[in-house]
């Protein structure tokens, strides 16, 4: 980007960057990324989706109109590629799911259960969810995006396992992703019940183990 060379402050691990004329390298344009979308993140954050202007963006990354515009071609396509970029850095910052023999069923579910609940105690989870729940109205699709690329993702994943588990404990399962959708339903149905706040860790525990007794013991847990 010809013009005066603007030098930005690292925030959350962001990489600094200094416009130079000409074509940027690949490592200048991925850090000229990563600055608009934390620049983004932070007016949607603080203003919310209707009130964020394009402009806005801009000038807080330091960018002209159209150096954006080049990148992002709407202000809807920049905060699609904002969610799934953090939806991407969640699941990375989570604890992996150890390769061990699980004892029962009930352990599978409360490992995978413990890590969604522990996601929905980050404070930026919890922020953009507040963001996409008071948005929906206006913009529903957004708020159903992100409820697909985040569920679904959470369900095809605990599929894979409650497969793999059958499979090496030699006991059949017919409908392991029906089963793997009311678990994930019912804890983001819990927490959107609880306005998306910090759940303290003992109340998760209490309702996770709850869950998974009414899921694998039917009527006998009522």
């Amino acid at each position: 980007m010809p013009g005066k060379p603007i030098t930005t402050r690292p925030q959350g691990g962001e990489q600094s960057y200094i416009p130079k004329i000409g074509r940027p390298s690949v490592a200048q344009a991925k850090a000229i990324q990563e600055h608009i979308l934390r620049a983004a993140q932070r007016r949607f954050l603080s203003e919310g989706y209707a009130m964020t202007s394009m402009e806005a963006i801009a000038t807080d990354a330091g960018i002209s109109k159209g150096t954006l515009y080049t990148r992002f071609s709407s202000k809807n396509e920049l905060f699609r590629q904002l969610i799934a970029e953090r939806l991407q850095a969640w699941e990375d910052k989570a604890p992996g799911i150890a390769e061990q023999p699980d004892a029962n069923l009930f352990d599978l579910l409360y490992r995978r259960g413990s890590l969604i609940i522990e996601a929905f105690r980050d404070k930026e989870v919890q922020a953009f969810s507040h963001l996409l729940f008071s948005e929906s109205r206006h913009f529903p699709e957004l708020a159903e995006d992100f409820r697909k690329d985040s569920h679904d993702r959470l369900v095809d994943e605990l599929t894979n396992e409650i497969e793999r588990f059958s499979k090496e404990g030699g006991w059949p399962t017919t409908d392991a992703r029906g089963a793997a959708l009311i678990f994930v339903s019912a804890l983001t149905g819990w927490w959107a019940h609880l306005g998306y706040a910090d759940i303290p860790k003992k109340d998760g525990e209490v309702y996770l183990a709850r869950l998974i007794a009414v899921l694998t013991g039917g009527r006998a847990a009522f």
